[in-house]
Formats: structure tokens, sequence, C-alpha cells
């Protein structure tokens, strides 16, 4: 009789499991006509997840009607979750061969978090990655006393104000041959594109660095600012340009795919590494509980002008991201 009852409620799992993964799925389909709709595919790894797993179970303990469903919708959810996650898959173990050039940049990109807990070991471990550009968001949480440390080795600042947030800076060692920033409201949005670009001299040439904060996709002011940061990528010199951010958009998105391709010569060189959420604390009944990381919101492009060395997630720094660390190299010019 237990043993009846258990499978009872391992079959209805399994079907439950294979229903919501497929339910999403299909929503996930209408991302192109929605953004709303195209959350569903933010989390595809999941509910792609979820229906191997009803998948497995459906198969040897359901019988009849409940295995024709349980099977069906997972196989639906499997194939279309597939065809979105597979790719960043396979392009994030294609092996990269070690390039010849001399000319290397390292890149940190990392989402500060306003509140950030551990604002001193952040500091510490960004100072050991000893990287030619660090790009910050929401870099409040830092704070003015807490960043001598980092400005002494980074004393090149653009975004660091005598008043008023440090949100988005752009870190060097090195001098600036030119900068700007993007923090001017958009008459059609009343949302201001945040971030900035530092352009720097190199052995190959002029390099230019962005460092960008998208909102959430669905919002309405969330496609004006992605056509607004691509707009302004394809108007700059791309084969040397590097875009680093925060864009809440996952690699299997709809939403990211489509900026993908609207950045001109620009290859994302982030795939499915995912940073979000990493030290948010949560309690019930006074138990801790941390989250894993599910999404993989924030993203390293680079022009035809860099190779990848290698593309790395960070630690928990006491934010709600993590970090990511890539290494290029120049690609070696034709003669």
């Amino acid at each position: 009789m237990m043993f009846e009852v258990l499978r009872f409620l391992v079959v209805l799992g399994a079907a439950l499991l294979a229903s919501g993964g497929a339910t999403a799925a299909l929503v996930g389909l209408g991302g192109g006509f929605s953004d709303k709709l195209d959350i569903a595919n933010q989390f595809a790894p999941l509910w792609l997840a979820t229906s191997v797993l009803a998948l497995a179970l459906g198969l040897p303990f359901a019988s009849g009607g409940w295995r024709v469903v349980t099977v069906a919708a997972a196989i639906v959810a499997i194939l279309i979750g597939g065809f979105r996650v597979a790719p960043e898959v396979v392009a994030r173990f294609e092996p990269k061969p070690l390039p010849s050039a001399s000319e290397r940049l390292k890149v940190v990109h990392f989402n500060v978090y306003m509140l950030n807990s551990e604002p001193r070991q952040a500091i510490a471990w960004l100072l050991a990655q000893d990287a030619d550009v660090v790009v910050l968001v929401e870099a409040e949480g830092f704070y003015r006393g807490f960043a001598k440390d980092l400005l002494s080795r980074y004393p090149y600042c653009n975004g660091c104000v005598e008043r008023g947030n440090w949100s988005n800076l752009i870190l060097s060692k090195r001098p600036p041959v030119d900068h700007g920033r993007f923090e001017r409201p958009d008459p059609d949005t009343e949302f201001p594109l945040l971030g900035g670009w530092s352009r720097f001299a190199g052995p190959g040439g002029d390099f230019t660095v962005v460092g960008a904060h998208l909102t959430w996709p669905w919002r309405r002011f969330g496609p004006p600012q992605r056509e607004a940061l691509a707009e302004f990528v394809r108007e700059g010199q791309t084969d040397r340009m590097v875009l680093t951010g925060d864009f809440n958009m996952t690699p299997w998105s709809t939403a990211l795919r489509r900026f993908d391709r609207s950045v001109g010569a620009l290859t994302r060189r982030t795939h499915g590494q995912a940073s979000w959420p990493a030290n948010r604390y949560y309690r019930l009944p006074g138990l801790p509980l941390r989250f894993f990381p599910l999404l993989a919101i924030d993203q390293v492009y680079a022009g035809p002008g860099w190779r990848t060395v290698s593309v790395k997630r960070g630690p928990r720094l006491g934010s709600d991201h993590y970090p990511i660390v890539v290494e290029l190299a120049a690609t070696p010019k034709r003669p």
C-alpha cells in the first residue's frame, strides 16, 4: 500500500514537472512577439532540467494515460529547451586555440550591488586579479572610504564624481585617450542608459571598453535602452571594442539573441556563465538559505580584433552577482 502511494506521488510529480516545462516552453515561443512572454525563456535551463527529470521518472513509473501525458509533455519541453540551451553549452566548451599575439587584455566585470556586504574582501579580490580594466556596476556598494586601495591601483576612473552616486565605473591603470558617459535622460523613455566608454591606446591600435547596465527587458523602457546601446556600438570602431555589462538578459532569451544580432561585428564571449543570484540570504524560521546561481545575465562582447583566451566566473563577493573575468588576445593582423 505504501509503495503504491509513493509511486502515485512520483508519477504525479513527474506529470506536473513535465506539464510545467512544456507550458513554459510553449509560452517562450511567443518571446519573439512579447518581452513579457520571453520571461519564460530566461529560465530555460531550469525547466529543461525539470523536464529531463520528469522523463526519467515518468518512463519507469508511470503507465497508461499518465505515461503518455508525462512523456509527451517532457519531450516537447526538452526539444524546445535543447534548441535554446545547446548552442551556448557547445560554444562554452569549444577549444580555444592559444593566440600567438603578444598583446593581451584582461577585463573584469562586476556588479558590486549597492548594499554589498563584503566590500573589503571584494576589493582585495579585484586587486588580486591585476586586470587591465575593471568595469563596475552599482559601485555605490564600495563607498568612497573602501575604494581608496582600488583607486590607488586604478587611478583613471570614468564615472567617479565628487558628488552623487558612483553607479557605473570604468577603472584603468593607463590613462584613456578619450572617454564619455551615457547618462542622459531619453525623452522617449525618461530612463537613462547607464554606463560609459573609455578608449585606450594599445600596441595594436586604439581599443574601446564599454560598460553598461540595462534594465529588465520586459519593462517598457527596455527595448529603447537596448537599441540606444546597440546604435552606439554600431557607430563606433568595433574591431577592437569590448562591451561588458549587467544586461539582465540570459543567452537563451529572444531579447539577448536579438541584441547579439544588433551589435554588428561584436560577438558575445560569455556563454551561459550563471552570475545571479550569488550571495543573497533569506530566512525561513531562522534558517539562512543560499540560492544557487540560475541566470546568466552578465555579458561580455568583443570585436574581431580580439580572440578569447579564457572566460571565468569569480567567487561570491558580498554582491547578488558573481564577477566575470575575461582574458583576450589581439588577433594577428593579416600580412
